[in-house]
Order: C-alpha cells, then structure tokens, then sequence
C-alpha cells in the first residue's frame, strides 16, 4: 500500500507499476473509462458520497495568534465553493485548461462532486483510525477535531 498523488497513483496504475487504485474525482471517471481496466467495487461501497473526503487543515497556533488571517481563509475558501457550485460552467473553464480535461468532461467532473464546508463523518473517520492504530487517540467528540467555527460530524 503506497499513499501518492492521485494522477501518479493513475500513471502508475496505467503503465502496470500499480495493480490497484483507490482514487477520487475526476481520476475516477477516466479510469472506468479505460477498457483495459476493470473496477472491482462501486468506491462509494467504501466511501460513502456523503463522507469527506478533502478538509481544510490549520494550526491551532494560526486559529490563535493571527484570527484575522484565519477567518479571511475561511471565507475565501467558503467564497470560492460557493462559486463552484453557482458557475459550474466557468469553473470547468479554469480547472479544465490546469489538468488539462475537456471542457465537456470537466463539467461533468465537477458535477458528480459535493462540495461544502460542513464536514461528513470525520468524527467517525477518527475513531475508525484509532481503532485500527493509524493515530495513537480517538477523539471524544467532534469538537475535539474542529475549531468552533467548523460544522459538521
């Protein structure tokens, strides 16, 4: 099992230096594409469309000692979901001309995705990884995870 970026986990998946791939929008639709390979679960079968799957990350330190910078993030980050989802089509015109995805295939990419600042089943993600001794502690509550300002469970 090697964790790597999703399109070197697909380039490495296509030349047979990987026998298998776990991977997210929008390698996932060009992989089941691809005639030559062969899915062999539904991905929402493991990871449900309702889960997280990418969260923003910050330091308790930035939280604290610089609020401003902290929330100026948030809401730059809140702005630009909020953009995605009301201008799929213009959105599909910057990402696709960055990986190089068709127009029509981008939009369609972006589409299939849910994309929100609430948070879908980190807590139990959480749990689930100290169950299975990836971190040392599960957390208590959600709480124990998020800044107060993040919703979600």
């Amino acid at each position: 099992l090697v964790a790597m970026k999703h399109p070197d986990g697909m380039a490495a998946l296509l030349s047979g230096n990987a026998a298998l791939h776990l991977t997210s929008n929008p390698y996932i639709y060009m992989e089941r594409e691809n005639e030559n390979l062969h899915e062999l679960t539904e991905v929402s079968d493991v990871w449900t469309r309702e889960e997280s799957f990418i969260v923003g990350v910050a330091a308790e330190q930035l939280y604290k000692e610089e609020p401003r910078l902290y929330q100026a993030l948030c809401s730059a980050i809140e702005e630009a979901i909020g953009y995605v989802n009301e201008n799929t089509e213009e959105t599909a015109k910057l990402t696709s001309e960055y990986d190089g995805n068709s127009l029509e295939d981008e939009v369609r990419y972006l589409k299939e995705g849910i994309y929100t600042v609430e948070t879908k089943g980190i807590f139990d993600l959480a749990v689930f990884m100290a169950e299975n001794k990836f971190i040392d502690k599960a957390p208590e509550a959600y709480s124990d995870l998020v800044f107060d300002n993040v919703s979600g469970d």
